[in-house]
């Protein structure tokens, strides 16, 4: 497993450092370069289930905290085994319903527009 500073250099890649906040974030264009570096497809599940596993309060943004968190929890220390994790995860959503379950309200949440929403609109 990676150490906090393999770890934190790994965020570091995809880091957004233009932030007003001075907040230490992946946002969105990290993410997108993440989800290139492990080829998935920001049209697809993966870049989603990334985003549940990362612990990302808003869909495609995560903070080094809670990077640093999750890639330890998940045992991974580079792309490669991160892909794997995600891959992995997705083929487990046909045996553990449980574990989809929580991934699909964690997608409700990422899409809801107001906080007492219902339904998510088809667009």
């Amino acid at each position: 497993m990676a150490t906090l500073n393999a770890r934190e250099e790994w965020f570091r890649e995809y880091q957004d450092y233009n932030r007003d906040d001075g907040r230490q974030m992946i946002g969105l264009e990290g993410f997108q370069r993440l989800c290139d570096a492990l080829k998935c497809d920001m049209a697809g599940l993966e870049p989603m289930v990334l985003s549940w596993k990362l612990g990302a309060d808003e869909l495609g943004t995560v903070e080094l905290e809670t990077w640093d968190s999750k890639i330890r929890e998940m045992g991974v220390a580079d792309n490669a085994a991160l892909k794997k994790a995600i891959d992995t995860t997705v083929a487990k959503f046909k045996t553990d319903f449980a574990s989809y379950r929580s991934f699909y309200r964690k997608m409700f949440d990422y899409l809801k527009t107001t906080p007492n929403q219902k339904l998510v609109p088809v667009e």
